[in-house]
């Protein structure tokens, strides 16, 4: 958002340096923070991609190493792989969509 938005920003002075801390504030609130989830714990945010090819439909997110369970050193004993399979439709506008959207 940084490399996009701060040509602009640095551009002009008052009410849009404002906005453009603003709008930077709300991603970072709204990002999903890198800290460790512990039992009964909940965390929710976003995970941002980089921008998926135009002719990309599916693709699987692999979680790799999800610990489980920790031994008395806090070292994990068991873990496991998570795969999320997405699929992703695209919708051009060419022609009104099927779905009513």
């Amino acid at each position: 958002m940084v490399e996009y938005y701060w040509p602009y920003a640095v551009a002009y002075t008052g009410n849009t340096y404002r906005y453009f801390q603003e709008r930077r504030d709300l991603l970072r609130k709204t990002l999903f923070k890198d800290d460790m989830i512990f039992s009964g714990q909940e965390q929710e945010g976003y995970i941002v991609f980089p921008t998926l090819d135009y002719d990309v439909e599916e693709f699987t997110v692999q979680i790799e190493g999800m610990a489980l369970r920790f031994n008395y050193r806090d070292e994990p004993i068991e873990k496991i792989d998570i795969p999320y399979r997405l699929h992703r439709d695209v919708y051009l506008g060419k022609k009104p969509s099927p779905e009513g959207l």
